[in-house]
């Protein structure tokens, strides 16, 4: 008798259950196993269908910016040609009313002129904005024959550039010259350098006028030998039909390096001024020299200096006749501030109340102070 045939049939049935069950598994494992791969392939299939959506819609999103922007260059294009088109009308209207009001209908010349309204506060430093006299700022206006602006014309609307001239030629006129020697003086620009002027140097006139705005000379200016220089004021417009319009030119002036602020003189110096902003007294010099080994470093300190000993600090200054009434003249013209010095002699139990002017302000006696009513 063979093995199955002594086996109970409830054993060969369970061996051949075990192995379907196995190979059950297995196969049921072999289909996930495929149904994983399935999926993660459809997965990346659709990672790759959205980047490609994804960078459609960016290049679509470009596509919609630049379209966009150019709609708004082509409506500026448009404004710009529209205002040129009004503004070519209304001259040529203007000229011929010109022309039959003058009962000439050939020709009617219009002369106009630009004019700088200030004159222009000298020093002039490198970085800091070009201003008039006073502080104020500096305008450009479009003159008529009679002297008024021309506020109504269509020229009172023009646009200017604001140019630098050679200084140099102060025997020529703005009044005598023609466009071309006025071309001729503009100062070319320094090769491998930025232009001469930062800030707006184009104005667009308003009924006539327009205002220099924070339009500086750049450092490398003073570079030109010598650094003398004009502003000049052109039409950039083409000269209109039947109207010239005259350049307008500034007095000569020179343009230094910003660090000459620092050892600019104060017409009116603050007591913390350094003592070398004196008139007289040089920054770095003998003067300044002797008076810091003494201690004497601002004007505060000068001051006070001279109403305790002016005899010595004339010797430490060592400055005579009327360059010492001059310095002494300049410090006295400070700002004063509220500060007071008392001087107090405790014997007699008296003191003196004074500004560092010397102005007496009051007087202590005994235990009680008076000051000076206003």
């Amino acid at each position: 008798m063979n093995l199955r045939e002594q086996c109970p049939v409830s054993l060969q049935f369970a061996a051949v259950n075990e192995l379907t069950i196995n190979d059950l598994i297995d196969r049921i494992e072999e289909q996930v196993k495929s149904g994983n791969r399935m999926v993660e392939e459809e997965m990346r299939s659709t990672n790759t269908r959205v980047q490609e959506l994804q960078q459609t819609k960016t290049r679509t999103d470009e596509e919609l910016r630049l379209t966009e922007a150019r709609i708004d260059e082509l409506n500026l294009i448009k404004k710009r040609v529209e205002e040129k088109w009004k503004m070519t009308k209304t001259r040529h209207f203007a000229r011929l009313k010109r022309i039959f009001e003058a009962g000439n209908c050939t020709s009617a010349q219009r002369n106009l002129r630009l004019e700088f309204r200030h004159k222009i506060s000298q020093p002039i430093l490198t970085g800091e904005e070009i201003k008039g006299d006073g502080n104020t700022f500096i305008e450009v206006a479009l003159i008529d024959a009679k002297g008024n602006v021309v506020d109504t014309d269509p020229e009172a609307s023009v646009d200017v550039e604001i140019v630098v001239l050679n200084g140099k030629a102060d025997s020529w006129r703005a009044d005598d010259s023609t466009v071309g020697e006025f071309k001729d003086k503009i100062v070319q620009e320094m090769e491998g350098k930025k232009p001469f002027l930062a800030g707006n140097v184009c104005l667009k006139l308003q009924r006539g006028v327009a205002v220099l705005n924070n339009v500086k000379f750049r450092n490398h200016t003073i570079k030109m030998k010598p650094p003398l220089f004009r502003l000049g004021a052109r039409v950039v417009d083409k000269i209109f039909d039947g109207v010239h319009v005259k350049e307008a030119e500034t007095e000569s002036f020179t343009v230094e390096g910003y660090r000459k602020k620092y050892y600019r003189k104060h017409k009116t110096p603050s007591l913390s001024d350094e003592v070398s902003r004196l008139i007289n007294i040089g920054r770095g010099g003998e003067i300044e020299k002797r008076l810091q080994e003494k201690n004497i470093y601002t004007v505060e300190d000068f001051l006070i200096q001279l109403l305790i000993n002016p005899e010595g600090l004339k010797r430490i200054v060592n400055v005579r006749g009327k360059k010492w009434d001059t310095t002494v003249k300049n410090a006295r013209a400070c700002q004063n501030s509220k500060r007071m010095y008392c001087y107090i002699n405790h014997q007699l139990n008296i003191g003196v109340v004074f500004s560092v002017l010397g102005e007496v302000s009051g007087l202590y006696l005994k235990t009680h102070l008076m000051l000076k009513s206003c």
